[in-house]
């Protein structure tokens, strides 16, 4: 062992020789002594001119010989090839089998489930492909797509759980899933929505919030799945990635026949704070159940958004033979909006018989209020206004007088 702890460039039978050595000390309960051949293999990177690839390219092999150390070895290991992948002294030649040494280590340590270490692993290839992309498409770009093999995220999922409370393990695993394709992801999403406990799939949700846009392709087209708790997850999850697009792909939840569907979907929506969403509210009334048309009314009434009119009016005509009793709620929803097509709105219902007395009452008294709103308010911008004479005191006896003294307010 002496002899090989003063070798700094291996041979081929060199290598092999200490290759043995360390599975044999490894079995003998010896691995401080096997982590010091490992150690020294890698002097060769102490003299980088006389570095060659076959040298490097024997890493992943001495790296697989010590898995079982981890601890302080992997660290190292990771140091010292993060730095040599940094280093401008390195050819091309060299640089790819740095490259498959790094994949190799963390396709190691994912095994024992050391996602720090990858997540510090991807950084460095990331930063490799960032310097010159063209020049590393090849290497480090590819390096990084192989980084995660799918038993890792199964053992993501697995380990997650269990972890979820660990800040450093579970931004490193965040970090690690951004590298995951497609195809490695979707058994996370799978995990997702197996999960029976509420407070694990909340906890999911969260950590595929975390990783970010790359988890948006899969969430969108789980939105058209034909089980109503992959909706749902999706639904939420959207939300929680704060979609750009969310107002497109929300509106295929809400045509869904479950109403645990519809809630998630109304609960993403009212939390992007996206321009449009009333309308798409507005719009999705009629598919909703009565008590979350009464939520979703009252969200419609504090955004006061011209964009719902055409939802509401669709709603109100839909709904006075279904469930008339919302009208009174939705004529207050529509009074609420600011624009002369609100009070165009609740002349015409004011006017349609068909609703009966009790709602075009309704529809009047709202017009009447909004008409002596807009006379109060100039009202307030003045300090001394004279008294209107009496002959021009504010006369209504119909919907039509009332509609012409809007037009002129």
């Amino acid at each position: 062992m002496r002899w090989l702890l003063a070798i700094t460039h291996f041979s081929e039978a060199q290598f092999q020789r200490c290759q043995e050595l360390i599975e044999e000390l490894l079995r003998l309960g010896k691995p401080d002594d096997a982590i010091a051949l490992g150690v020294q293999y890698f002097s060769i990177f102490d003299d980088s001119l006389a570095l060659e690839s076959d040298e490097v390219g024997r890493i992943p092999d001495l790296l697989r010989a010590l898995a079982s150390t981890q601890g302080e070895f992997w660290d190292f290991a990771a140091d010292h090839l993060t730095q040599v992948l940094a280093s401008h002294k390195l050819n091309q030649v060299v640089h790819v089998p740095v490259v498959n040494s790094l994949v190799a280590l963390a396709k190691i340590a994912a095994t024992y489930e050391d996602f720090v270490l990858i997540e510090k692993v991807g950084s460095a290839l990331e930063a490799s492909a960032a310097s010159d992309a063209r020049a590393h498409a090849q290497c480090c770009t590819v390096g990084i797509s192989n980084l995660l093999q799918a038993l890792a995220l199964d053992r993501i999922a697995e380990a997650f759980l269990k972890k979820k409370n660990d800040p450093t393990w579970t931004r490193a695993v965040a970090g690690v899933l951004r590298w995951a394709g497609d195809g490695s992801m979707e058994r996370l999403f799978t995990a997702l929505d197996i999960e029976q406990i509420a407070a694990n799939r909340l906890a999911l949700i969260r950590l595929l919030s975390s990783v970010g846009p790359v988890a948006l392709p899969i969430a969108r087209r789980r939105m058209k799945h034909g089980e109503w708790y992959v909706v749902r997850n999706s639904c939420k999850l959207l939300g929680e990635l704060k979609d750009p697009e969310l107002l497109k792909y929300i509106q295929i939840a809400f045509k869904h026949e479950d109403d645990r569907v519809h809630k998630a979907a109304f609960q993403a929506l009212m939390e992007s704070r996206l321009p449009g969403r009333a309308a798409v509210l507005a719009n999705a009334l009629p598919l909703l159940s009565p008590r979350l048309v009464e939520e979703a009314l009252v969200a419609l009434m504090h955004q006061a958004d011209a964009g719902s009119l055409p939802g509401l009016e669709n709603y109100f005509n839909s709904a006075a033979e279904k469930i008339p009793m919302t009208l009174p709620l939705v004529i207050k929803v529509i009074s609420a909006i600011p624009h002369d097509k609100a009070g165009d709105l609740l002349a015409s219902i004011a006017k349609n018989e068909k609703f009966g007395a009790a709602i075009c009452d309704a529809a009047r008294q709202a017009l009447s209020s909004r008409a002596t709103q807009r006379v109060d308010q100039p009202m307030e911008r003045t300090e001394e206004q004279a008294p209107q004479p009496e002959g021009e005191q504010l006369k209504i006896d119909s919907v039509d007088d009332l509609m012409r003294h809007l037009s002129r307010a």
